[in-house]
């Protein structure tokens, strides 16, 4: 009994560590340089979602920041944190809200709706990392 159990172990252990570093490849290739990925904060749920944080090189050669993925082990299929322009597209619709009627809000309302679609997609992201990673 004990030998079936260190056993199932050990399978899942390996499932788990095989999906981690099917993530790890995969992610990677969506950086600008994938040999400079580092990874951190992984979590694996029982239906073999992989979710962690990447840090890789921008094209300049620096460091960008930890950003959130999500990863499907059963499917190959990977999501990446966009950029957070969360703040940008605040402050452009607070602009266009508070200069509505005057010459100012156009400028201020054609940023704001160029910014959205690129809002949705961070807000998408974060909703499904909420409910994939739990």
């Amino acid at each position: 009994m004990r030998r079936i159990f260190l056993f199932g172990a050990i399978i899942v252990v390996s499932a788990c560590h095989s999906a981690q570093k099917a993530a790890e490849h995969v992610v990677s290739q969506d950086l600008p340089d994938p040999g400079s990925a580092r990874f951190r904060n992984f979590h694996i749920n029982n239906e073999g979602v992989v979710c962690g944080e990447v840090n890789g090189k921008d094209r300049k050669g620096a460091y960008s920041g930890f950003r959130k993925f999500v990863y499907y082990s059963h499917t190959g299929n990977h999501h990446l944190e966009p950029e957070d322009i969360s703040a940008q597209f605040e402050d452009a619709m607070s602009v266009c809200r508070a200069s509505y009627g005057t010459g100012v809000v156009v400028d201020a309302c054609q940023e704001a709706e160029k910014l959205a679609p690129a809002q949705r997609i961070l807000t998408e992201f974060r909703d499904r990392y909420t409910i994939d990673c739990r």
